[in-house]
């Protein structure tokens, strides 16, 4: 029985990580085949990179997907309301893991030359398709491989909510190698299997949108948001700031385990 259940998660972790190592390496071989033969250029290479991620969603959407019966059935409610609670429940992320990427700054002091060292960019055609490949393309695949299938599939395995969530949010954060990232991509996940077990997998999608978007806008003005770090200078304001975005965070995601019953085999 052990063995049993043992082979039963192994099989679709073991699956999981071959789906995505194969597209991640696909994607790079051929990539750098054509950057050898074509030369691209920073635009042409971000050009290849979409095409190739539009490709790729499109295989795996018909490898992750299941028949209505084998999925966790939600209807999908394009509400205003389930939109504004993803939407906030992406900032009180950003904000409560603000500390585990200032983790230095907050040991060692905050240093300006931080701020020297990372200008802001310029807002041009290049930062469009950075949109498309990291804020919209990036995630379908992400929630695809690690949510439909891996979860979805962790879920048939055994009726444990936990225990599915745990291994598919530890197989999500392995791809990012960072011991920073590692953390905040396992709390992210875990947040994202959520939304995705209540509301389904366009909502996990949608969460994951608003997530990656707000990094962008952050990377894009960093100038402007490495002053205000500055100027909150990790005191009692900064510390007050982050207590309340973490109760916030607490309690709109306990809202969201007990907002119904989840529907899955």
């Amino acid at each position: 029985m052990i063995k049993e259940q043992i082979h039963n998660y192994i099989l679709p972790i073991l699956l999981t990580i071959a789906l995505y190592l194969s597209f991640a390496g696909l994607g790079v071989l051929s990539i750098f085949i054509l950057d050898l033969i074509f030369g691209f250029n920073k635009i042409q290479f971000d050009i290849a990179k979409f095409v190739y991620l539009l490709v790729a969603i499109i295989i795996i959407n018909k490898l992750t997907h299941f028949k209505s019966k084998d999925i966790i059935i939600n209807k999908v409610k394009l509400n205003q309301k389930r939109f504004f609670t993803i939407f906030i429940l992406s900032i009180l992320l950003r904000i409560c893991i603000d500390p585990v990427f200032r983790f230095s700054d907050i040991v060692h002091g905050f240093s300006h030359s931080t701020i020297q060292d990372y200008p802001n960019p310029e807002v041009d055609f290049y930062l469009l398709f950075v949109f498309l490949n990291v804020v919209v393309l990036t995630p379908i695949i992400e929630e695809l491989i690690f949510r439909q299938y891996a979860l979805g599939q962790l879920l048939r395995v055994k009726d444990n909510i936990v225990y599915a969530i745990i291994i598919s949010s530890l197989m999500f954060s392995t791809i990012h190698l960072k011991i920073d990232q590692f953390i905040v991509s396992f709390i992210f996940s875990i947040l994202s299997s959520l939304v995705y077990i209540k509301y389904g997998i366009i909502w996990s999608v949608c969460f994951h949108f608003i997530h990656n978007t707000i990094w962008l806008i952050l990377d894009t003005f960093r100038n402007s948001y490495w002053e205000f770090i500055e100027y909150l200078n990790f005191g009692i304001l900064y510390w007050l700031i982050w207590i309340t975005c973490a109760m916030f965070l607490f309690f709109i995601t306990n809202k969201i385990w007990f907002d119904s019953d989840p529907s899955y085999p």
